[in-house]
């Protein structure tokens, strides 16, 4: 065993007798019950025994001595007050607190810490008002969007592991985007990703009769289990959940289209490095006609296949200027419409979208 690695293991087991005797106790009884120090002569345990206690005492741990009037070493006597190894009070001003509040936000449903972090930030704000409700903090609760979930996200989520690894029929309300309705649905569970701060579900649907994926925060109350039986389906043989680690968002499930995607030169070797294994990109000139509509600038042609519509406008929107989405047309037409829904509010979306 290393040199060092045995000097730690003294100076902990030291501690730990100090800590548990809770009475000063001899030189002696050091040597002879703290691991390291019983296999030492005499002279070896002294030198030993004072290097950890200076060694400990540059750490903050110092222990007590209370030395004899005769001023022998083998009768002096030592004990480890708590105050001399408790750490000091740890002090967070607000915008400290502000800071961890906002993470545990972020973390939480995520994180296997964060019942901990909880409890912990519960102590440190103890009689304090949050800080996250001062005026100068109010945005950052906003601005917490991006959370992949909640405590509730956090309990459905280990529900669906659960019945993924039992091979379980699932049973849940779920909120369709598309259809703005909420309806049950009876899904067996294959597999979970976490994708652009979201958790999907990939799995049989017996409503439709076919694979599909759902977004776990569009569950709606809980989850249950469809039989009390200790299996209900088999993996299929065919299933292979490395094919959906490898799709975009919008490529989550079954295709339903394919898009053409202008891209202006200022922003197209980030779209290629980012996302060209979603798709195919090709130059492509200003004025340069594309079915019905030309392109605005020089640029490239992203076109990729898409499943969910709304997540690949999402995208293109979030782009701006530099991205024009160029076909489908129905895709084109619901981007105008939202679009002018974000600028102008819901009277002028309907009228675009009538146009």
């Amino acid at each position: 065993m290393a040199k060092d690695t045995e000097k730690l293991i003294r100076q902990l087991s030291l501690i730990s007798f100090l800590m548990a005797e809770r009475r000063p106790v001899s030189a002696l009884e050091i040597k002879q019950d703290v691991e390291g120090y019983s296999e030492m002569n005499d002279d070896a345990f002294a030198r030993r025994f004072y290097a950890d206690r200076a060694e400990l005492e540059a750490l903050g741990i110092n222990l007590k001595v209370e030395k004899p009037p005769e001023g022998y070493f083998e009768a002096e006597l030592y004990t480890l007050p708590p105050e001399n190894f408790y750490l000091p009070p740890i002090e967070f001003d607000d915008s400290e607190l502000a800071a961890l509040q906002t993470a545990l936000v972020l973390l939480d449903g995520r994180f296997a810490y964060a019942e901990p972090l909880r409890l912990a930030l519960q102590q440190l704000s103890w009689g304090r008002p949050s800080p996250l409700g001062s005026p100068e903090h109010r945005s950052v609760a906003v601005a917490v969007t991006a959370s992949a979930g909640s405590r509730e996200l956090s309990q459905r989520l280990a529900k669906v592991e659960t019945a993924i690894s039992r091979r379980k029929t699932i049973e849940f309300e779920y909120y369709s985007i598309e259809r703005d309705e909420v309806s049950k649905r009876k899904v067996d569970p294959y597999h979970l990703l976490f994708q652009g701060g979201q958790f999907y579900l990939m799995g049989y649907s017996h409503e439709r009769g076919d694979m599909r994926v759902f977004r776990l925060s569009r569950i709606r109350d809980k989850v249950s289990y469809a039989s009390k039986a200790e299996h209900d389906f088999p993996t299929p043989a065919g299933f292979d959940p490395w094919s959906y680690a490898n799709r975009a968002d919008w490529q989550l499930g079954d295709a339903a289209g394919t898009a053409r995607i202008w891209i202006s030169d200022r922003i197209a070797w980030l779209i290629e490095r980012d996302f060209g294994r979603y798709g195919s990109i090709e130059k492509v000139a200003k004025g340069a006609r594309l079915g019905s509509r030309r392109v605005p600038g020089d640029g490239v042609l992203f076109t990729t296949d898409y499943a969910q519509p709304r997540q690949l406008i999402a995208w293109v929107l979030g782009l701006g200027e530099h991205v024009r989405l160029i076909e489908p047309g129905e895709l084109v037409h619901e981007a105008a419409a939202r679009l002018a829904l974000g600028v102008h509010g819901p009277e002028a979306a309907h009228t675009r979208a009538a146009e």
